[in-house]
């Protein structure tokens, strides 16, 4: 033995220490792993038999999203997310076009277009097309930029249709505004461009775990410098008593063995380790962890929404990292490069003031304003008031609106 102390006591307390913090890491790590699961065991569903030109006569059965493999015709629904990287082949909206979000993507909220490869006014390639036909895909290898997809479709008799990203949609994107439609799933898992373009996940470290950890660099050099110090006393101090014609009994073990002075140095190093505080580690992984309980049950930081049923929902914040909580409790001032990143890109018309009148959507009573007039009355003099046309005309370029069939789309 080379310590006076236990020489179990020291690693029952590091064991200690290091437990705690492997359990809050692994706790995190099974939440991240339910979320994950959740998210893969979503049901899509996937065409089976049938002609694929009707959608009453598609039969369809469920799959995982997990279990989803490159050729696998799904039908994707309104306002779902898009499972896998697919290639559209068909759309029952009016128009012929799928309109899609893809904020998880590019953070863009903005609608943008993407048409089938396969129209109902197009060649007798595609019209012929059933259960019965085979054709080879062609596409680019997956890339991770969004903007980046071209390929082609071959069919049994050698026909080529180009296929481009104005007929691809990536996972993550979410249909919006837009009826059903059918899509050939081309890129899967890894290969996708959401997986492609998702960060690695990295250690984070606070201001004060950087701190501690210099703190503790310097505390653990001043201790191989004092454990030093001491095994080098102690041989002095040796090599004089041995010198000396008075000598201990009870030191002739220490003075005949040659390597105590250099295990001395290890023996120094058990008995001063509480220099290096193991247990602030611990004591921040505990608090940390509890104050990340409190931001999911904190009122203020939830988001109450309301379904068209009429439904109130309240979805609460979630701590995927218990390690950043001090860090956002010390967060005074946000600098942005652009309002949407508060204001969600969300703009509401409120009023618009013209030379002698006033056009409040609110009807808002004020003595403030007067000669206030109506939605009819800018309508019908949009076309004889030059000041109400370039109004109108401002409006429709500078926002995306479509009207079909007299009907608001977006």
């Amino acid at each position: 033995s080379i310590s006076p102390l236990n020489q179990y006591a020291g690693f029952i307390q590091l064991i200690f220490m290091l437990s705690i913090t492997a359990v809050k890491t692994g706790y995190e790590d099974y939440l991240r792993h339910k979320t994950d699961k959740e998210v893969n065991d979503r049901l899509v569903p996937v065409y089976q038999k049938k002609h694929i030109r009707s959608l009453s006569n598609i039969e369809y059965s469920y799959k995982k999203w997990s279990d989803l493999k490159v050729s696998d015709v799904i039908k994707i629904d309104p306002d779902t997310e898009i499972p896998a990287d697919c290639l559209i082949i068909e759309t029952f909206s009016k128009d012929n076009k799928c309109r899609i979000e893809s904020s998880a993507l590019d953070g863009e909220t903005n609608l943008k277009f993407r048409y089938p490869v396969f129209l109902s006014n197009s060649t007798d390639f595609n019209c012929n097309l059933n259960k019965d036909s085979r054709f080879f895909i062609e596409t680019s290898p997956p890339s991770s930029n969004l903007k980046v997809f071209s390929g082609k479709i071959i069919d049994e008799n050698g026909q080529h249709i180009p296929i481009s990203v104005s007929n691809f949609i990536p996972r993550g994107c979410i249909s919006r505004d837009t009826q059903s439609f059918l899509a050939i799933v081309v890129y899967t898992g890894d290969d996708t461009k959401l997986i492609m373009n998702s960060m690695k996940p990295r250690f984070k470290f606070t201001e004060l775990d950087r701190i501690m950890s210099i703190m503790a660099f310097i505390l653990l050099i001043v201790m191989f410098l004092i454990c030093f110090l001491l095994a080098l006393c102690s041989k002095k101090w040796t090599e004089e008593r041995q010198n000396s014609k008075e000598i201990d009994e009870y030191l002739t073990y220490i003075l005949n063995d040659n390597q105590h002075w250099f295990l001395q140095f290890f023996s120094w190093i058990i008995d001063l380790q509480m220099i290096i505080p193991l247990a602030v580690y611990s004591s921040l992984d505990i608090v940390r962890f509890l104050l990340s309980f409190s931001v999911f049950t904190d009122d203020k930081m939830s988001v109450v929404t309301v379904t068209e049923s009429n439904e109130r929902v309240v979805k609460k914040s979630k701590c995927r990292n218990s390690d950043l909580v001090s860090t956002i409790g010390r967060v005074t001032h946000i600098f942005t490069d652009k309002t949407g990143t508060l204001t969600k890109n969300k703009m509401f018309f409120h009023s618009v003031s013209f030379e002698n009148y006033v056009f409040d959507i609110d009807q808002i009573e004020s003595s403030d304003i007067k000669n206030k007039v109506s939605l009819e009355y800018l309508i019908n003099h949009s076309l004889t008031n030059k000041d109400i046309f370039y109004f109108f005309m401002t409006i429709l370029l500078c926002n995306s609106i479509e009207v079909i069939d007299n009907q608001y789309i977006s």
